[in-house]
């Protein structure tokens, strides 16, 4: 990112009609910011300031609230200001084509507000991916793991392994420097004192794969005999017509996938293929298709036409044992409906045009497919700091195995080890951040961050 001392502009919003949109400001205009755009001089440090945006010949282009943040106390660390224009994506482009045509402005490049942060020791790199964790997340699991980052509670756990290594290494070092020439240093409490970081870098580990687990958006397919009602079940789910709907067997040919919005986040609807008796080759492929999709499932809504005659068909093949089912019995709207096929919490008879049933089994789906507990101690959200924790460990695993061997030489190679675990720790944190990291991590984040 160039231009070290320019200040930056950018919109906070994204692009759309809404009530207020936000734009922001950093650098050292952001006073002559203000005085340009309002006439006057910023207000008292984070205090709200109804302002006039004037034109260069004085018409009063928008009134809108701004806010100045002074350096170093901001979230930048630099001087800093936040305006609230009217939601016209007109008119917040304007708002930011006029900054940055200011002398020393120019528009923010993405992540580079953030960037500043980090740069200026406002906040560590784990905490600023934070950031775009909280930002991209898609359930309340994702949302709580970015919280616990942002609190910087990786970044204690991480600084205290680097300590605890940086002590250790210490004391290889000392005994390697005052060990007589003959005598192998006491190497007796290092493998232990290993064993302990190990430990808690296993732990951080385990973590992340259940936060992964916990943060995925999960997956519930639909599936059944053709002309079930799937595509119609999914778009009461939906609660709009997103899915093509005919009485004919056979309309979807091809799974499609849609965002199901529920309290506890964000769910991929599936709708597939009919399953049964393939009447030609596409529909044969089909339905290899859809049962491929049952595979990766985290929950199956398991269809059936509940004015059919006959009980009810059985499990339909290509279920994968372990994978939560919900029968689902459409039609219930109709007069010839028959009822649940059997009592129990997991049937569930729907009508789709008019409803019936469907926030019962929206909020069943919810409980099953969320029930993944969050027990607060996953610290670790980005494949970046996963790969660090897993360097480190190897490493560690490594000097545990050379003390194992007692060689002469294990003192000077168990230090380097330590060493070397210690530097992989301290990318995390960002205390090591070569620029080349830096600029892959912050050039995933949108402009404005």
């Amino acid at each position: 990112m160039a231009g070290e001392g320019e200040t930056i502009v950018a919109p906070a919003t994204p692009r759309g009609t809404s009530a207020i949109a936000v734009v922001r400001v950093s650098g050292p205009e952001t006073r002559n910011a203000f005085r340009a755009l309002f006439g006057t001089e910023p207000p008292a440090p984070r205090r709200m300031k109804l302002a006039r945006w004037r034109d260069a010949s004085g018409a009063v282009v928008d009134e809108m609230l701004a806010v100045f943040f002074p350096g170093p106390n901001s979230f930048t660390g630099e001087d800093s200001a936040e305006f609230f224009p009217h939601g016209n994506p007109l008119l917040s482009a304007r708002l930011v084509r006029e900054i940055a045509r200011l002398p020393g402005c120019r528009v923010a490049e993405p992540g580079e507000f953030t960037r500043r942060a980090f740069e200026n020791g406002k906040i560590d790199l784990a905490q600023a991916e934070a950031v775009a964790a909280a930002i991209h997340a898609r359930t309340d699991a994702a949302l709580k793991l970015a919280r616990r980052l942002a609190e910087g509670k990786l970044s204690a756990e991480v600084r205290d392994l680097a300590d605890s290594a940086t002590r250790l290494s210490a004391l290889v070092e000392l005994e390697m420097d005052f060990a007589e020439e003959e005598a192998d240093p006491d190497v007796a409490s290092w493998g232990g004192e290993i064993g302990k970081i190990r430990g808690q870098v296993q732990k951080l580990l385990r973590g992340w794969e259940r936060a992964r687990r916990a943060a995925r958006v999960p997956r519930v397919v639909l599936c059944g005999a053709p002309n079930a009602g799937k595509s119609s079940l999914a778009n009461a789910l939906l609660e709009e017509d997103r899915l093509l709907v005919s009485d004919r067997p056979g309309t979807t040919r091809d799974w499609v996938e849609a965002a199901l919005a529920l309290p506890g986040g964000e769910v991929s609807l599936c709708d597939t293929a009919g399953l049964g008796d393939a009447v030609d080759e596409l529909d044969a492929k089909s339905q290899e298709r859809s049962r491929a999709l049952l595979a990766g499932a985290d929950l199956v809504l398991l269809v059936e036409d509940g004015t059919a005659t006959g009980a009810a068909s059985p499990a339909l093949p290509g279920i994968p044992d372990g994978i939560p089912v919900l029968a689902v019995r459409t039609r219930a709207d109709l007069p010839a409906f028959r009822g649940s096929p059997a009592a129990g919490a997991d049937v569930f008879p729907v009508g789709c045009p008019d409803g019936t049933g469907i926030p019962a089994l929206r909020e069943r789906i919810g409980e099953i497919v969320f029930s993944r507990v969050d027990d607060g101690e996953a610290l670790v959200a980005t494949e970046r700091q996963a790969d660090a924790l897993e360097k480190a460990d190897g490493l560690l695993a490594e000097a545990e195995s050379v003390l194992a061997a007692r060689a002469r030489t294990s003192p000077e190679i168990v230090a380097d080890l330590l060493r070397r675990a210690r530097e992989e720790l301290r990318t995390i944190t960002g205390e090591i951040a070569p620029d080349d990291v830096l600029d892959r991590i912050f050039s995933g984040f949108c402009i404005g961050k």
